[in-house]
């Protein structure tokens, strides 16, 4: 995935990150600014970064394929399930036929992700790649709660992604809270009451989100709620609150921007950059 183009608007200081997931950083003049990034769908093309991509970004490895995906299969049931930390989701719907139609779609390092989609037979899914070459065959095997989705072990299945992302994780069933729509709306009712100064009444919004769903947002949602959650508290004169709820933010164990560019690949780094700046920005503010 490219980086995203951007349109840069002077906000005042110091302003949150946007609720719609817009981050913020600083202009040439110093000025504390908003970013617009013009993007996809929310989840067509998530932002770029994610507790995974992290972990792939400092050499983590990701699951191995499993030698046969239909040793012990079956056909998810119809709904939404995603992986914890965020960064991969799975939609099933419900069956026709006998037969399920699935999507999953996951975000791995510096831009590279994956896209799947076809129909589930008896717990499997068999999905063409390159006119001559083998199929790929997903199997989706039954956990406590949830699937374990694994490809066929050949390398057919790395048709369908970039060369840093993968798709082989445990998807767990994802609250009706915590889908997309219903984040972005916690997040919109966020911004409403910061803009209007009613801060008691903003603050407690993003601690409700964050006590729900932070499992089930990627890293970079994470930071961005976090930083509005901080600079709330910042408002409300709740300076060692703000700290933290910025302690657990990516960028707090980064000292500098030369530090975050060190651990991360190019692309993860130019999107990441506005969301570091923003929590040392406000770790500033909050330590004052």
């Amino acid at each position: 995935m490219p980086i995203h183009h951007a349109i840069w608007q002077i906000g005042e200081k110091p302003t949150p990150l946007q609720a719609s997931g817009r981050p913020i950083g600083r202009n040439e003049q110093g000025a504390f600014v908003r970013m617009t990034p013009h993007l996809p769908t929310p989840r067509a093309a998530w932002r770029c970064l994610n507790a995974v991509m992290w972990a792939l970004a400092l050499g983590a490895a990701l699951p191995a394929s499993a030698a046969d995906p239909a040793a012990r299969t079956a056909t998810p049931a119809p709904g939404v399930y995603a992986t914890e930390g965020g960064f991969g989701q799975l939609t099933v719907q419900a069956p026709v036929g006998g037969a399920s139609r699935f999507a999953i779609e996951t975000q791995g390092a510096n831009g590279h992700s994956c896209a799947l989609d076809g129909t589930i037979r008896g717990g499997r899914a068999q999905l063409e790649t390159t006119p001559g070459d083998p199929a790929c065959v997903i199997g989706f095997e039954p956990l406590a709660s949830g699937y374990r989705v694994s490809g066929s072990g050949g390398g057919e299945c790395r048709y369908f992604c970039g060369a840093r992302a993968g798709f082989e994780f445990d998807y767990l069933p994802l609250p009706a809270a915590c889908e997309t729509q219903q984040v972005q709306r916690q997040r919109d009712r966020f911004l409403r009451d910061y803009k209007a100064k009613r801060y008691g009444d903003a603050a407690p919004v993003l601690q409700t989100l964050l006590a729900q769903c932070e499992r089930w947002l990627n890293w970079f949602e994470v930071g961005e709620v976090r930083n509005d959650l901080a600079i709330t508290q910042y408002h409300l004169g709740q300076k060692a609150a703000c700290r933290a709820t910025l302690a657990p933010v990516a960028a707090t164990a980064t000292r500098n921007r030369h530090t975050l560019q060190a651990s991360l690949p190019p692309t993860d780094f130019e999107s990441y950059l506005p969301i570091a700046k923003a929590t040392w920005h406000n770790l500033k503010l909050c330590r004052r």
